[in-house]
């Protein structure tokens, strides 16, 4: 019996102990307590949010069929079907709506992965035009740097590949050429600090 009224009172006195709203926070005429602009703000920011993601998600659905043919058509010698599948995503990218392409951290991470194969497939065109690199400077907006970086990192992986199947097929130049671009690629690469991000990963499984 003592037990169970001294619990009693220990139980009252933490009740007693809790917060309690002042009385003037509490309305006497029937007004909600809530903040209707601050609301219908959050209502607004969801909204908006929303209608990027879905710009984002329809500019990533025009863009990946062209830039999958462009690597598909290079991984099998039809340059010139590249050159047009090429030419078709950089018009697509010229349409882009300039929300979706707004420089990081804006940026769709769906859209820079995108970018960053189109560099990819650019660079494949242009070694085999000119049996050199693509630079930089050369690839222009809306690429950021780390998408340059991203597909080069990815060209020099597909150009190790192509130099084994060349040597099956005993093309000693192409071999030799893809070897050096690759070295000189990778020497370059190696003076880059990527901690511990996205590009130390990808540069990880190239080396």
């Amino acid at each position: 019996g003592f037990h169970g009224i001294a619990g009693s009172e220990n139980c009252c006195a933490m009740l007693s102990l809790r917060p309690r709203p002042p009385a003037s926070a509490l309305s006497k005429f029937g007004e909600s307590l809530l903040l209707t602009a601050d609301w219908s703000s959050l209502r607004s920011s969801l909204a908006a949010d929303r209608a990027k993601s879905q710009a984002a998600w329809a500019a990533a659905q025009e863009l990946t069929e062209p830039i999958q043919d462009a690597l598909h058509f290079i991984r099998f010698g039809r340059l010139m079907e590249a050159t047009c599948a090429l030419t078709d995503a950089m018009s697509t990218l010229a349409r882009m709506p300039k929300e979706v392409l707004a420089p990081p951290p804006n940026r769709p991470a769906r859209i820079s992965e995108l970018l960053e194969q189109l560099v990819r497939a650019r660079m494949h065109a242009h070694f085999f035009a000119s049996g050199a690199l693509l630079m930089h400077a050369s690839v222009g907006q809306p690429f950021e740097d780390s998408e340059y970086l991203g597909g080069a990192i990815g060209f020099a992986a597909d150009l190790a590949g192509y130099g084994v199947k060349q040597a099956t097929d005993g093309d000693i130049v192409s071999v030799e050429m893809a070897r050096e671009l690759v070295d000189e690629l990778n020497g370059e690469l190696l003076q880059f600090d990527f901690r511990n991000g996205p590009l130390r990963r990808k540069y990880d499984s190239l080396k």
